[in-house]
């Protein structure tokens, strides 16, 4: 099914912040309707504050190969624009060639069909997005070791982000495209080469075309950033027709709540989803990512199924790894996203 987001217009945020409690008010002020179920907060185990720290170097690719200038704001907007290029404090984990190998295609799929071997029973289903992938596998890492299907969304032209695609692929878990579009706020952040509106048809299909053949094997596509792009019919026609012909869905992450994505998927027959509730990290504050990851999967067990989607902060990780077994007790189950599309 194809989930409409709650009339929370989610801001378009950095994907790290150094001081949570300074968080701007959302774009159009409204609430997730997920917070009217949410769950008492659970107490981190490290200070939210601690957990993000710039990095010694950028996190970008080199110049000659025209990177990006990563902007993180699928959930947040008015942060210091100092903040956007932050990025956590645990360095990434080196990884030798011998043990890159042991992660084949076949083993890493193995363990996800163990996992979901009752998938085809029906039943509530729930995919766990986390977006913002591509900066640094320490990053990454810590959601690869968890015990569930999750799905991955890549920031193309960051520094790691052809890596990132080999361990997750390697491990059995689908990959997006996190396609970078514009916003209505902060144009200064939006990475060069991103979807914008006064592109023509042509370069939009060229751009869209580019980011995919780096990062081959994705089986969709979804926007970072974008509040402004997806609700331009023209713009979404052209990147919806790009996605079609590579045979992919389109995820809508939902940075506001007015996109024209569902109507202009429909009409082209692209399957699509959108994301359901609130950000699970918005702001990059990971105090309540249980509690409204719960909630996902009470709506999961109402509706049948849900989209959750999160960043790869070390809190969220820790949030997800405790909620398993408690969305497991109430009989949901964690699915790739592409199992929620439809045309």
């Amino acid at each position: 099914m194809t989930h409409a987001s709650a009339p929370h217009a989610a801001s378009e945020p950095p994907a790290l912040r150094t001081a949570p409690e300074a968080d701007p008010p959302h774009e159009l002020g409204l609430e997730s309707s997920a917070s009217s179920t949410k769950a008492a907060p659970v107490a981190s185990t490290a200070p939210e504050a601690s957990e993000v720290k710039p990095l010694s170097a950028p996190h970008r690719a080199p110049a000659a190969s025209s990177p990006r200038a990563v902007a993180d704001t699928d959930t947040h907007v008015g942060a210091n624009p100092s903040e956007k290029h932050r990025a956590k404090s645990t360095a990434p984990r080196k990884i030798s060639g011998q043990q890159v190998a042991s992660l084949t295609p076949l083993s890493g799929a193995s363990r996800v069909r163990d996992l979901l071997k009752d998938r085809s029973s029906g039943g509530a289903r729930l995919a766990l997005v986390i977006d913002d992938i591509g900066m640094s596998v320490g990053q990454l890492q810590p959601f690869l070791d968890l015990d569930a299907d999750l799905s991955f969304a890549i920031i193309p032209e960051t520094r790691q982000a052809v890596r990132c695609l080999e361990l997750i692929r390697a491990n059995g878990h689908e990959a997006l495209l996190h396609l970078p579009m514009e916003p209505f706020q902060h144009t200064n952040l939006l990475p060069p080469g991103s979807i914008t509106t006064d592109l023509s048809d042509a370069e939009i299909t060229r751009r869209v075309e580019k980011d995919l053949d780096e990062l081959p094997g994705v089986r969709g596509v979804n926007n970072h950033m974008g509040s402004k792009a997806t609700q331009d019919e023209r713009v979404m026609s052209r990147v919806l027709s790009a996605v079609q012909s590579r045979g992919l869905f389109f995820l809508d992450s939902k940075t506001m709540p007015d996109t024209v994505v569902g109507t202009v998927a429909h009409r082209l027959a692209v399957p699509h989803a959108a994301r359901s509730g609130e950000f699970l990290d918005d702001g990059g504050v990971t105090r309540r990512a249980r509690s409204i990851l719960l909630a996902l999967g009470r709506e999961a067990v109402r509706e049948g199924s849900a989209i959750a989607i999160g960043h790869p902060h070390p809190g969220t990780a820790r949030a997800i790894a405790q909620a398993l077994p408690e969305l497991k007790a109430m009989g949901v189950r964690i699915v790739p996203v592409s199992d929620l599309t439809r045309e």
